[in-house]
């Protein structure tokens, strides 16, 4: 999943600049071509981050589930 999510953002940002060099080429204001950026708010509760399936004592290593609300 994570790698194609970075294909995808690499994707988009690869159309990003084509179409901005594009607009520029025709003098038109590359700005037209940006992608939008989504604002994501984030909530985190004690609880999640203490959760057993989340944490594993005495490994050192964390884990955190983020919800997108």
């Amino acid at each position: 999943q994570q790698i194609g999510l970075m294909l995808n953002r690499d994707i988009q940002f690869s159309y990003r600049d084509f179409a901005q060099n594009l607009l520029e080429s025709c003098q038109y204001n590359p700005k037209l071509a940006d992608i939008p950026i989504q604002e994501v708010a984030l909530r985190l509760s004690h609880s999640s981050l203490m959760s057993s399936d989340r944490l594993k004592p005495g490994s050192g290593d964390w884990a955190l589930m983020i919800n997108i609300l």
